[in-house]
């Protein structure tokens, strides 16, 4: 049973639950042509008597079969106060009636205030109706099913908690309610929101200079509960995030990856909010940053090797060489420290760079010879599951891989070989395939030693 009470301007105009609505309250009013109160309209087209027979007239209505059926659900965001209602009207019976009206009304109940005729607390109190108080023409047949789909919001001023969402069919002939159903708010199924959040650095379009980003964003929270927030960072080189380099889950919002990430190469990031009670939300931005390492130098000498520090023409002792690649990796001009130098020579080949002993040149440096550090990655050999150790796992981790299983942990970019698993490559051929698990069978029953690919060699 739903009850909805409507207050008058009468005895008191002052009366603050008529005064919430005046529009809403005087055409429900009007409608029903109340002129005195206490009036009780039973199923929209029986007066009740005497308050003494309330109870009695109430009973009898209740025994009338109902032609119709009512179901409501929805949805309700404690986080700005708006919900969603699914309502299904279903034909159980021939419906005699016509000019059928959907109504919904929302009430308030447990509220406190002490009327001119006596009353303290109110219920059932009428506060809002939905869309308005002509409601939704519709016509219905025995067997018929019919969907609603109706927004709304729930004012400030109102205790949701004590608030229900009464839903009824009128016939606006005779004002014959048919059918009338009740739900609570708290009952509908809520929508829990985390708060949006923003990526605060590295900064959009930022250059860095470490194979190791630190990333830090905004911390998100649950309004609702309360409960704890999670994150998990995604990084990849698409904006599509199709095959992202995933962090453990996080309670902190600062995350430093602990893979070294390819240099010369941009990277893209967002981070994802989570906690098991809301849904889960990303960043509001997603942002992108590039890598660039700078490379060692480690002595300058006097003989015929040279570099042009304006140019392509790099040279390197003992290589004979006047280009911009050679077996050690691209190098090109760039910036180290701001402030600190004029020029400077960058790496830009492999994941990892050592930046022990290097060498800044002035800007007006127009000659120098140099010998170059070898370059390499941080991986050990055989550890083809990336746990900084090889063992009998790695066997089974590679073995797993060539069945469709996740890749060697550890990537490097070994020139001319492109991208390779230098870790995974134990018979040292530069590639990487079943001759490997072959060979660490081998050298794990005793029988020769790991060994990896020249061109990618494993930094000490």
């Amino acid at each position: 049973m739903a009850i909805i009470r409507y207050h008058t301007w009468w005895p008191g105009s002052g009366d603050p639950y008529y005064q919430f609505n005046i529009p809403e309250n005087t055409t429900r009013i009007n409608y029903y042509g109340v002129n005195s109160v206490p009036r009780l309209k039973i199923d929209g087209n029986i007066t009740g008597g005497s308050s003494s027979y309330w109870s009695s007239q109430i009973s009898d209505e209740l025994t009338v079969p109902a032609s119709l059926d009512i179901r409501i659900s929805g949805e309700y965001s404690n986080a700005n106060r708006t919900g969603s209602l699914n309502i299904t009207v279903i034909a159980t019976d021939v419906i005699t009636y016509s000019n059928l009206r959907l109504r919904i009304a929302i009430t308030e109940s447990y509220l406190f205030w002490h009327a001119p005729n006596g009353s303290d607390w109110h219920h059932q109190t009428f506060r809002d109706m939905l869309p308005n108080t002509s409601g939704v023409s519709f016509t219905i047949s025995n067997g018929d099913t019919l969907t609603f789909n109706q927004d709304f919001s729930l004012s400030d001023q109102l205790v949701k908690d004590n608030c229900d969402i009464v839903v009824f069919v009128q016939s606006d002939n005779g004002r014959r309610i048919l059918q009338g159903a009740r739900r609570s708010i708290v009952e509908l199924q809520r929508i829990y929101d985390l708060a949006n959040f923003d990526l605060i650095a590295p900064a959009n379009g930022d250059t860095i200079h470490t194979c190791f980003p630190s990333c830090e964003w905004e911390a998100s929270n649950d309004p609702d509960s309360g409960f704890e927030v999670n994150y998990l960072v995604e990084m990849d080189l698409s904006p599509s995030f199709s095959n992202p380099i995933l962090s453990d889950t996080l309670s902190d919002t600062v995350w430093v990856s602990p893979q070294c990430l390819m240099n010369d190469t941009t990277y893209y990031w967002r981070v994802k909010a989570f906690n098991g009670h809301a849904p889960d939300i990303y960043s509001n931005n997603t942002f992108h940053f590039r890598i660039m390492e700078y490379g060692a130098i480690v002595g300058i000498v006097t003989d015929d090797s040279s570099v042009a520090l304006e140019g392509v023409l790099v040279e390197l002792l003992g290589n004979g060489k006047t280009d911009t690649t050679d077996g050690l990796g691209i190098y090109s001009l760039g910036e180290l420290d701001e402030g600190s130098y004029d020029i400077a020579f960058s790496f830009a080949g492999y994941r990892d760079t050592t930046l022990t002993g290097i060498i800044v040149y002035s800007a007006d440096t127009t000659e120098a010879d140099m010998v170059m550090s070898v370059f390499g990655c941080p991986y050990v050999p055989g550890d083809a599951n990336g746990n900084g150790a090889a063992n009998g796992l790695d066997v089974v981790y590679l073995v797993n891989y060539f069945k469709g299983g996740d890749p060697p942990i550890d990537v490097c970019l070994c020139d001319p070989y492109g991208e390779l698993y230098p870790a995974a490559d134990a018979n040292g051929s530069c590639s990487v395939n079943g001759l490997d698990v072959t060979y660490m069978v081998a050298y794990f029953k005793g029988t020769g030693e790991l060994l990896f690919c020249e061109s990618c060699p494993p930094l000490p």
